[in-house]
Formats: C-alpha cells, sequence, structure tokens
C-alpha cells in the first residue's frame, strides 16, 4: 500500500473514534437535563431588598454632614474623625453686610431655580408672580454666600439697606436641589402642603427613600412629610410675617434636614 493512502486510512480510523467520545458529553447534558425537569431546588438564602437610608442619597449626606459638622464647631475641636465625619465647617454669611452682591447671572440663576420649584408643583405660580412683582418694583438687591460644604444662600430685599427680606433660599450647589425658601410677600396666596411636598420629594430625587409619609404625633403634622430610612423632614408652611417688617405681609417657608426623633407611624 502506498504512503499516501496509509495516511487516508489512518485519518479515517482516528475520525471513527472520536465521532462518539464526542458524542458523550452531549449525552451526559441529556440525561441531567431530563432528571432534572420538574424538580424545585430551594433558595439556600433568601433575598433581602436592601432598604435605602439617608446615606444614599448626596443631598441628604450634605445635610447631615453640615448639622454634625456645625456641632462640633460649636461643641468641641474643630476637626473631628468620629462618625465618618472629618473637616471644619465654615458656614456662609447670613446677613447682607457680610454677603457678595449677586450679578446679573446671579440673580438670572435665582429666576430658573425658582421657575423649577413652579414648574415641578413645589411653588404655586401666585407666590412666584408675587414675589417678582415686588422684586422688579423695588428693583431689590440680591447678596449671595456659600458655606465650606457647598451650598449657596441667596437673599433679596425690598432695598440696599432695608431689613425687609423678600426672599431666603439654600441651594446645593453641586446639584441645584433647594434645601430651604423663605418668601415674604405683601399678599399671601394659597399653598397645599400635601401637593407641594410630594412634589418636592420628587423633584429632590429623594422618593426611592420609599416611605415619606405625614408624621403624625409631632408638631408638623399638618405641614411636613417625614422619612424614617432617610430621617428626614420636609416642612411647608405659611403665616403672617412678623419677622422682615412691620407691615403686614405674608410669609412661605419650605425647608428640609435632618431629623431623628422617632414618629408614630
Amino acid at each position: 500500500m502506498k504512503p499516501k493512502a496509509k495516511r487516508g486510512l489512518l485519518l479515517a480510523v482516528c475520525a471513527a473514534a472520536i465521532v462518539p467520545l464526542a458524542a458523550i458529553p452531549l449525552g451526559w447534558f441529556a440525561l441531567t437535563d431530563a432528571a432534572m425537569v420538574g424538580q424545585t431546588r430551594g433558595q439556600q438564602t433568601p433575598y433581602t431588598s436592601l432598604v435605602p437610608t439617608g446615606d444614599d442619597y448626596y443631598l441628604l449626606r450634605q445635610l447631615n454632614t453640615r448639622v454634625e459638622l456645625a456641632r462640633r464647631s460649636c461643641t468641641g475641636p474643630m476637626y473631628s474623625t468620629g462618625d465618618g465625619v472629618e473637616g471644619m465647617y465654615l458656614s456662609g454669611a447670613t446677613y447682607s453686610g457680610g454677603m457678595a452682591y449677586a450679578a446679573d447671572d446671579m440673580q438670572q440663576y435665582r429666576d430658573e431655580v425658582l421657575q423649577t420649584l413652579v414648574e415641578g408643583g413645589v411653588l404655586p405660580q401666585a407666590w412666584w408672580d408675587q414675589v417678582k412683582e415686588e422684586i422688579d418694583y423695588w428693583a431689590a438687591p440680591t447678596y449671595y454666600s456659600t458655606d465650606s460644604l457647598g451650598f449657596l444662600r441667596l437673599k433679596t430685599y425690598v432695598g440696599e439697606n432695608s431689613q425687609v427680606c423678600l426672599l431666603n433660599m439654600a441651594v446645593d450647589s453641586r446639584t441645584g436641589k433647594v434645601v430651604a425658601l423663605w418668601i415674604s410677600a405683601l399678599q399671601g396666596h394659597e399653598i397645599d402642603p400635601a401637593v407641594a411636598l410630594p412634589a418636592w420629594v420628587e423633584l429632590n430625587e429623594l422618593d426611592g427613600l420609599g416611605d415619606w409619609t405625614v408624621p403624625t404625633g409631632t408638631d408638623y403634622e399638618q405641614s411636613g412629610l417625614y422619612s424614617h430610612n432617610g430621617q428626614a423632614l420636609m416642612t411647608c408652611a405659611t403665616g403672617l410675617d412678623t419677622y422682615s417688617s412691620s407691615e403686614t405681609r405674608q410669609f412661605l417657608s419650605l425647608q428640609l434636614g435632618p431629623y431623628t426623633q422617632e414618629v408614630d407611624g
């Protein structure tokens, strides 16, 4: 037999031997699959969903850090490493004399942030129209300051040396989220906390906490929403402004901050 023919015969024999071997794994998988049909297996460790907390949200972490650092700056060492909070908190100025004068771009930013609250269903259009009318009438100056955590405060007064504050707003400069708002106007308007607060929760992207509820048994039962998961409280209130002026003025207040007291479920 010629060498070429021998090589062909040898290849044929090898192929005949390999084909059955290759089929063995396929047969094994088929048998095991058939054996498993109809069987149920209990999960060793049941799935447990993670409960969100305030630490999962940048805005709430910032607010908690501000409160903790401010407390420690007043009662103890300026620098601390306990509870994961480290550093020194420098609050921004809160009176016009220590704040910077806001140029047109900063005033435009103020208006855009407030318009976002209106479009988000938090601030009624009537309140925004009222305060805009007074700002335009008085050519009201606006001042701003920033604290060491990046919270921006914007304040608009009736005049350069006036104590009548038309607007006082605190915004997280990184996210543009409003954490506090005070409006004082000659004419007040209706606002429903049951509408405004859920809208504010959503606008600040905190609805993922999943447990915002009326804080029954507290002073905020008629004007607040509380999250136990986030340990946070939102409030919405209106009333007679006896602080800014001797005139008869009305105020609107929105506040978001840490709240650790127990609330009835």
